[in-house]
């Protein structure tokens, strides 16, 4: 009997060695996170755990210095920029973008095929107007039905089949505190996540881009980038003074009226609804000013250096919490 355990257990082990060598999101898209990170973070709505698995014989993981990157695209390298409108206050949402640089001489057509651009080709080109990726033509994108189990993320779930979806050309695969979400685009891609339950403090964001080729896909393009979430409310100050001729110097003249203007950085009107408050010190000893006004004029009647003290607060409506 004690040999029948050992064989049992021996099989059992076998039978795990294929799943924990399968590669799985966060060996593809970073190493820089320590065991339990995504516990660490709620889930975001609509992410997915990076522990899934990845498909990469559908979608090939290569090293930064795997020499199959110089041919990843015909005619030069396309370049990833990541955006973003950091910094997000807790609570609010924040959007990510994603655009594609293509090589000098390439853009994207209409129909999302990657055509040369017109009296941008050298002397020898037979056409000013030739297709660099056909992709109707090259994979049978738009008219192969029977290839549909092609059509799916790394993950395996399929392609969402909203119109003109056969012209995305692109798959984007977004990852961020220990989570992913895929996305299926053209030659830029946006995304957005709501705040309210991420760590404050910096995070990092990375993307890989991935293009068709034939009933695979090829990555082209990898992309990192900071974000930031805090709870202080990110505030700008501009000044202005009457026949100032120089505004950056920050030098003005005494008993001219100063107009302080407040900008508050809310790209997604999360304090739309907030009532704000702005506390005033001039650092003249003239006191504190409170004002619901973003902007507000003062006038200094002292020559000398002052250092201005602003405090803005937000209330920003909730539900009431349980008694």
């Amino acid at each position: 009997m004690a040999c029948l355990h050992c064989f049992l257990g021996f099989l059992l082990l076998a039978a795990r060695l294929p799943l924990d060598a399968a590669r799985r999101f966060h060996d593809v898209l970073s190493n820089e996170r320590t065991s339990g990170y995504t516990r660490e973070h709620s889930q975001l709505t609509g992410w997915s755990s990076d522990e899934n698995e990845w498909n990469e014989k559908l979608y090939p993981v290569w090293k930064k210095e795997d020499p199959r990157w110089k041919n990843s695209w015909r005619g030069g390298h396309v370049q990833a920029i990541l955006t973003s409108d950091s910094p997000a206050l807790v609570g609010s949402t924040i959007t990510f973008v994603v655009d594609l640089v293509f090589p000098r001489c390439q853009k994207e057509d209409v129909n999302g095929n990657i055509v040369y651009e017109n009296n941008c080709r050298n002397d020898t080109d037979p056409s000013p107007d030739l297709y660099v990726y056909n992709w109707t033509e090259e994979s049978g994108w738009g008219n192969d039905h029977s290839q549909d189990h092609h059509h799916v993320f790394p993950d395996g779930k399929p392609f969402p089949h909203h119109p003109g979806w056969r012209r995305c050309s692109f798959v984007y695969v977004f990852h961020t505190l220990g989570q992913y979400l895929q996305k299926l685009g053209r030659g830029s891609a946006r995304v957005s996540i709501n705040t309210a339950n991420v760590t404050l403090g910096p995070q990092l964001m990375e993307v890989i881009v991935y293009r068709r080729h034939h009933h695979v896909y090829v990555p082209i393009a990898k992309v990192k980038d900071v974000y930031v979430v805090t709870d202080h409310v990110p505030v700008f100050v501009t000044m202005y003074q009457k026949n100032d001729r120089n505004l950056s110097d920050e030098t003005f003249l005494r008993d001219i009226p100063i107009m302080f203007s407040v900008l508050i950085h809310d790209p997604s009107h999360f304090l739309n609804e907030s009532a704000i408050n702005y506390k005033w010190n001039f650092g003249d000893n003239t006191g504190l000013f409170v004002s619901n006004n973003p902007t507000l004029n003062h006038t200094y009647v002292l020559n000398g250096t002052f250092s201005l003290n602003l405090t803005v607060q937000a209330a920003v409506p909730g539900p009431c919490p349980s008694p």
